[in-house]
């Protein structure tokens, strides 16, 4: 094989990879931006807990990001 096909090989298969990692990407997208939501929502509500009632421990954390995880399925979060 002579070095212009290697070479064209190599970048074949450098496209290839590349076009199914940003076809991977856009597939989960959706899930990232569902994600970003879920993060923004638990922020603001425990940033709220806190200052009503204190430090959050581990129980009370992942009640708040379960509640928002749902409010996010439901389109209840902007």
């Amino acid at each position: 094989m002579s070095n212009f096909a290697k070479h064209a090989e190599r970048v074949t298969h450098f496209g290839i990879a590349v076009t199914a990692g940003l076809l991977a990407l856009t597939a989960c997208t959706p899930q990232v931006d569902r994600d970003v939501q879920v993060n923004d929502c638990t922020v603001s509500v425990a940033t709220q807990y806190v200052t009503q009632y204190g430090p959050l421990d581990e129980v009370t954390w992942a009640a708040l990001r379960e509640e928002c995880t749902r409010q996010v399925e439901r389109g209840e979060w902007p």
